[in-house]
């Protein structure tokens, strides 16, 4: 990801990482679920889940 990003910027104060920084670490991508509401269909792979989710009822 050299070519993303500037390195020439300030530094984010009491971080290693500049403002802009292509080299940071980012954020692992979330895949949405095909239904509103549904929570995101990559959710049985996430170690963290909100307090507020409740699985749907069954019927």
């Amino acid at each position: 990801m050299s070519d993303l990003g500037y390195s020439d910027t300030p530094l984010i104060p009491g971080t290693n990482w500049h403002v802009h920084d292509g080299e940071r670490p980012q954020p692992r991508i979330v895949t949405p679920s095909s239904e509103y509401g549904a929570p995101p269909s990559d959710t049985e792979s996430c170690s963290i889940m909100p307090r507020s989710y409740r699985a749907p009822r069954s019927t």
